[in-house]
């Protein structure tokens, strides 16, 4: 019998290959695919097929746990501070790139480990949970995609970093990032919810207007558009319609947002199945 029996779970999240719990006292586990270190906990094993603890939420404790493709994501309950591990080979675990693969902190700390020297500090790999540096406030909230990722902070500023594939990280361009970015256009206002996807990503403001921006075309839903939004761009349709969405979910190629007013759902993107 696995420890997780003996706990009360509190919230779950999925990669795409893998499971996240997240208990009342803080204490993570993971299970499911473990190759590239998405289950955090400094093991390779291709199938975990019961909760593994995620030792170091013992000690700080989560409040949050977001999963990836194949990366992982939580925030520590005291601090607000973020942490990443997986695959992060686009830059989206925002370990930052060095052209030593780490730095001379980690360097100290593993040389007591000949495993994590050569698995846990890579700048584009990392098997156990590991702070995200560059957030100066609190996170509250971070979503998790294929290849990018964005948190949310507690005055509302929005930071993303990963694979700038079709402009999803609202950038302006099309540029990776190897640590958390701050999104410019939302630097007049305030940033209350997020959610990202594949190729795209979404967030609302403080007046409960939905914004998107990424790939070009029905996900985005902002009509009949065929080229990368590279900023955030402002939902008209919801917005003329004073549809405040209470809830965003973003897919890999349509959403779902429930509404402020009467818990009304709508869905946009591709309709194929």
């Amino acid at each position: 019998q696995h420890e997780i029996r003996h706990e009360r779970v509190a919230s779950v999240a999925c990669g795409s290959a893998h499971t996240l719990a997240l208990t009342a006292r803080g204490v993570g586990y993971a299970w499911g695919r473990g190759s590239e270190g998405q289950l955090g906990t400094g093991k390779n094993i291709e199938a975990q097929t019961v909760p593994c603890k995620l030792t170091m939420t013992t000690k700080i404790g989560f409040s949050f746990v977001a999963g990836g493709e194949e990366y992982s994501g939580g925030i520590a309950k005291l601090t607000g501070y973020l942490y990443t591990w997986g695959t992060g080979d686009m830059g989206q675990l925002g370990h930052g790139l060095s052209s030593s693969g780490s730095s001379s902190s980690d360097s100290k700390e593993s040389k007591n480990n000949s495993y994590l020297s050569e698995m846990n500090f890579s700048s584009t790999s990392c098997w156990t949970p590991r702070r995200v540096p560059g957030i100066i406030d609190r996170v509250i909230e971070l979503s998790l995609g294929m290849t990018h990722s964005a948190a949310l902070t507690d005055i509302g500023q929005l930071y993303t970093w990963g694979s700038g594939w079709h402009g999803k990280l609202g950038h302006g361009n099309l540029n990776n990032c190897w640590v958390p970015t701050l999104v410019n256009f939302f630097s007049k206002s305030v940033v209350t919810k997020i959610s990202i996807s594949t190729f795209h990503s979404m967030a609302v403001d403080k007046n409960g207007t939905l914004y998107a921006w990424g790939r070009g075309d029905q996900r985005l839903g902002l009509g009949p558009i065929d080229n990368d939004i590279l900023v955030p761009r402002r939902n008209d349709d919801l917005w003329s319609h004073n549809i405040i969405p209470l809830v965003i979910s973003a897919g890999e190629s349509h959403n779902i947002i429930i509404s402020k007013k009467g818990g009304e759902v709508y869905s946009f993107g591709h309709g194929n199945y």
